[in-house]
Parts: structure tokens; sequence; C-alpha cells
């Protein structure tokens, strides 16, 4: 049998004083009539006593001491833990680093492709595209007197203006 979300609460105020007598001598029947709601109990029953630094008694029956300083313990790591104040200052600061980081990544590409664009690489680039020629002036100069020699000859026509 499944135990209700109300048992639960119940067997929690049972343990904890907190049921009106009536409620607790009703809830009481029900653990020794119902074995599942006296399996948890005792469940419950078996961490009170672990969290109170009494014996804790295992599934095989045998009793394993607590250490007589586990509660300190426990509480003074808690008490080591961070405040919600520290981790939202934490949180801040881990977001202003991922924020700089990227601003560096970016400041780093603007730099190199600047020095890519400085060394020429990109400006040859676009310059070929764009229609640049480069030439031999001896080359020039023999296309200049093939253009001169179809202009004489009539093959080429100067144009007028209109």
């Amino acid at each position: 049998m499944k135990i209700s979300h109300d048992d639960e609460g119940n067997l929690h105020r049972l343990l904890d004083g907190e049921l009106l007598p009536e409620a607790a001598v009703a809830l009481r029947a029900r653990i020794a009539a119902e074995p599942a709601l006296a399996a948890r109990f005792r469940a419950l029953e078996g961490l009170r006593s672990c969290f109170a630094g009494d014996r804790f008694a295992g599934e095989r029956g045998s009793g394993a001491p607590l250490s007589a300083g586990f509660t300190a313990g426990v509480l003074a790591a808690a008490r080591r833990l961070p405040s919600r104040h520290e981790m939202d200052e934490q949180e801040v600061g881990d977001g202003v680093i991922v924020v700089c980081r990227r601003l560096l990544l970016a400041a780093a590409v603007v730099v190199a492709f600047g020095l890519v664009w400085r060394s020429g690489v990109i400006g040859r680039v676009f310059e070929v595209s764009h229609g640049a020629l480069e030439a031999e002036s001896s080359e020039m100069e023999q296309e200049i007197q093939r253009l001169d020699a179809l202009i004489q000859s009539g093959a080429i026509g100067e144009r007028s203006p209109k």
C-alpha cells in the first residue's frame, strides 16, 4: 500500500508531537493495523534517532554508532558554504568575466583583420577583383603601339562627342 502525502505529513507531525491527542491516538491505531504505515513510521523514527545522535538500527538490525560530532560537523560544513549574497556576487563576477572575454575576442579579431589588411593581402585581392591590372612597362609600351597602329589604319575610329 502506498503512503499518501497527508499520511506522510501526519507521521512527521506525530514524531514532532504536533498532533492533537485525539488525532495521535487515531494515527497510532492505524499504524498498528496497517503494515505499510507501520514500516514508514519505523523508518522515520530511525532517521530521527540518527540525527539526534542515538544509535541507528540498520537494515540488518545491527546498530551502527553515530559519531557524537555528526550534527556539529554538518552544521560547521553548512556554515562554510557561501551565503546567498556571496553567491550572487560570484554570479555577477562570472557574468563580467564572460563579457570581458567576448570583448577581448572581438578586439583580437579586429586587430587580426587590420594586420591582414595592412600587410596588403586583402588590399591586393580587392584591387585584382575590381579591375586593377599590373604589367611591365615594356608590355604596356607594346600595347600602346598596337592600339596606335589600329587607330591609324582606321580599324578603330575616334568617336566624336555627342
